[in-house]
């Protein structure tokens, strides 16, 4: 009778290192695949903040409303326009305590190291102005590396004029404005922001 022979300690070695192997090639496969997850997320979640932060600002200035409102330095306005900030009055859907038509801050602000925010401010139109604070509830986005409104009117002929960094005819209505945001060097870039304003129909400054 023949008998069986066993496993030499070679074999056991062997494949003890073969089966270590296989669990180590497992498990850094694992870990890609977590890893590539997490960043699909992370882009995914990044992507949904920048539509609706860009949805906000589309909202809220292509329903601004050629209502006037008082500026200390040029009297009653329809709309103010800077390089780094802008004014305006808007319907804004109807909140506990702020109802109507309400005058509209949105200001580019420098955060030092951490780039610049956007901070935004509502009032009533004939309230004093608005100051926007950087703070948790009036921050809009923080961490660009550049923030710039421009503006955009027709002339006398009705053709489109050209882009403006400050609006400088406070009596009538911008009929564009853009909002350029850059990121940080290495992420991902926003997409351009043209928001037209329906109820702007006068010629340009």
């Amino acid at each position: 009778m023949r008998r069986q022979r066993g496993f030499t300690l070679i074999e056991v070695l062997l494949a003890t290192l073969l089966l270590a192997s296989a669990i180590a090639v497992t498990a850094a496969s694992v870990r890609g695949i977590a890893r590539a997850q997490q960043r699909s997320e992370a882009a995914l979640a990044e992507s949904g903040a920048r539509n609706a932060v860009q949805a906000w600002l589309r909202a809220r200035i292509g329903a601004a409303l050629p209502v006037a409102f008082n500026d200390a330095s040029q009297g009653r306005v329809l709309f103010i326009g800077r390089r780094d900030r802008m004014e305006f009055v808007t319907e804004l859907p109807p909140y506990p305590t702020l109802t109507g038509p309400v005058r509209q801050v949105i200001e580019a602000q420098s955060a030092g190291a951490s780039g610049y925010l956007i901070c935004v401010s509502q009032a009533l139109p004939d309230a004093a102005t608005p100051v926007c604070s950087a703070d948790e509830k009036s921050t809009l986005v923080r961490g660009l590396s550049r923030v710039e409104f421009r503006y955009r009117g027709r002339d006398e002929a009705g053709r489109a004029g050209p882009w403006l960094p400050e609006w400088k005819r406070g009596d009538i209505l911008p009929e564009w404005v853009e909002v350029r945001m850059e990121p940080p060097v290495d992420a991902p870039s926003w997409p351009q922001l043209v928001v037209h304003i329906p109820v702007a129909i006068n010629p340009a400054p």
